[in-house]
């Protein structure tokens, strides 16, 4: 038994003496995935898509991949096998030549940040933006299923945003990502000279 009991009356009360408390390694625990059961029935590009944002929201720099990956393993997102994978992709990401600027360290990064005000009915939560030393800000929309030029529109909206905040050399991205490769699609204004 996990524990060894045994129930005392003393005054009119019930007490219950532990003797032995015993407890299974967490490894051999079941896990409880806090997404609910619509985890099970999403399609699974979905659910991927999902937990890799999650992911990437707790990654400002390469050196934070192993706790972001741990955290997710303790909130049951994902589970202790699929860490090595997951790993590997995120390493993937941060060492390809268009990403890797956005997580070397050199600017400021705020993930998952919302964006209210101006007029906003709510708000937006750009996946990633980055503020550089030289006043030019990056926006990265990461997107983990096959490309849509409606996409682009969302990405504007953030360059648009982030501009009526006083940032006049906002570039933006689509980083497509599945498990074998990484696109990134540069985001501009339409009639915009802005650089992307």
């Amino acid at each position: 038994p996990l524990i060894n009991h045994e129930w005392k009356a003393q005054e009119g009360i019930d007490t219950l003496e532990v003797s032995v408390l015993s407890s299974y390694p967490i490894s051999s625990r079941l896990a409880i995935l806090r997404e609910g059961l619509e985890y099970f029935t999403e399609e699974k590009q979905r659910q991927y898509g999902r937990t890799m944002h999650l992911i990437l929201s707790e990654i400002k720099t390469g050196d934070d991949i192993d706790t972001a990956l741990e955290h997710a393993v303790s909130e049951g997102n994902i589970l202790p096998e699929e860490v090595a994978e997951l790993s590997k992709i995120l390493q993937e990401i941060i060492s390809t030549p268009e990403c890797k600027h956005w997580f070397d360290g050199t600017g400021q990064v705020r993930n998952e940040t919302p964006i209210l005000g101006g007029g906003l009915k709510g708000s937006k939560r750009p996946d990633r933006i980055v503020f550089y030393d030289d006043d030019h800000v990056e926006i990265i929309d990461y997107k983990f299923g096959h490309y849509d030029k409606h996409y682009s529109s969302q990405v504007q909206e953030y360059i648009q945003l982030v501009q009526r905040m006083g940032y006049n050399d906002v570039r933006g991205f689509l980083c497509y990502i599945d498990q074998k490769k990484v696109k990134v699609v540069p985001v501009s204004l339409p009639n915009s000279s802005a650089k992307s």
